[in-house]
């Protein structure tokens, strides 16, 4: 009974700062300047970038983003690992991040895991990074993803604390822009501990070029 009134609280506090962001903070919002993501290196240390997937025109109703990029990123020894990140300028108009866990069970895969986990990113200033991690299962296939909010300089792992960052950083900075940053990658011989070890590299490799993408 306790557990569903704090949720009845949560969700009335973040209906009306959701109200107040929209209609007080909604005139001269800032904006800020990215770079096209679909411009991404060709190669992020040891892994080379393949084609810029293209969604279609139905997804990308749904999705709203403003500028995005699916590709693949492949390493010497054939590993491989799906990169998406979809930005959003505005999150005030009925644009919002939508979660993966509402798509993962839509695409047949069913999540047998979560968990939110800690990245170290030597170097930056926000490390570590608090991201969800989900193991999900399709026949005798196994999948991992790793995904996260950034929201300003910030990262948040799930979507209450995307939401509760979006609107403190609207009233701090007059800002609601904001991204889901998501690597899904293929589990190999059942061993999730080095497919997740593999991806945290490639991570640490792939967070400082996007600094230079996505706005902080």
């Amino acid at each position: 009974m306790k557990n569903k009134f704090r949720l009845v609280i949560v969700a009335l506090l973040m209906i009306g700062a959701s109200i107040y962001i929209n209609v007080v903070l909604s005139h001269g919002e800032i904006i800020p300047v990215t770079k096209s993501l679909s411009t991404l290196p060709k190669m992020i240390g040891e892994w080379k970038k393949g084609r810029n997937h293209v969604l279609d025109e139905k997804t990308l109703d749904i999705l709203r983003v403003d500028d995005y990029v699916m590709t693949r990123y492949t390493r010497e020894d054939g590993r491989k690992v799906l990169f998406y990140t979809g930005y959003f300028k505005s999150q005030r108009e009925g644009q919002i991040v939508h979660s993966p866990k509402h798509c993962l069970p839509g695409s047949g895969w069913r999540p047998i895991a979560t968990e939110v986990i800690s990245i170290d990113i030597p170097g930056l200033a926000n490390s570590p990074i608090m991201a969800t991690k989900i193991i999900t299962q399709k026949g005798d296939e196994k999948e991992l993803v790793i995904y996260w909010y950034q929201v300003g300089p910030d990262y948040v792992a799930g979507e209450y604390g995307q939401k509760a960052l979006l609107i403190w950083n609207s009233i701090r900075h007059n800002r609601s822009d904001g991204s889901l940053i998501r690597f899904s990658v293929p589990v190999v011989n059942d061993d999730i501990e080095q497919t997740q070890q593999m991806t945290e590299g490639f991570i640490r490799d792939m967070v400082p070029v996007l600094r230079g993408y996505l706005p902080v």
